[in-house]
């Protein structure tokens, strides 16, 4: 029998970010590296630091709406604590559909859009996959 706690679906989720986010601040780190050294090289890969951008900002997101300093979060059991995180991340992806005629001009400006869709619809399947394992 362990002696760790059992870790909360909240530090679960937490964990989880907070890794996707040091990998990515990682990434792109190394991108700002690497325009240092080969500024046209880099912007010819730069589709990993876009990725990498919007796994930030989802990141962020989600670990701004789970800290236990955040009120309306602070007390919620784990149920509606996984269900209002999706809740958000589900609005987020359902107000850019509303919106898929909302292009730019700047080719990277849609890029960056389409990167934050992927990302907040891969944060949304992950916390999604708790509904009906938590109380």
């Amino acid at each position: 029998m362990s002696t760790e706690a059992k870790l909360t679906v909240r530090q679960i989720i937490a964990n989880h970010f907070t890794r996707k986010l040091e990998s990515a601040e990682k990434i792109l780190q190394k991108f700002k590296e690497g325009v240092e050294q080969d500024p046209e090289y880099q912007l010819n890969w730069a589709d990993n630091a876009f990725r990498a951008t919007a796994e930030i900002v989802v990141g962020r997101q989600v670990l701004h709406l789970i800290d236990d300093n955040t009120f309306e979060f602070n007390f919620m059991g784990d149920e509606r604590l996984v269900q209002e995180v999706s809740n958000v991340l589900l609005g987020n992806i359902v107000n850019k559909a509303k919106n898929i005629d909302n292009k730019s001009t700047s080719v990277s400006s849609n890029f960056m859009q389409d990167c934050l869709l992927a990302s907040r619809t891969e944060a949304y399947d992950w916390v999604k996959s708790f509904v009906g394992l938590v109380e």
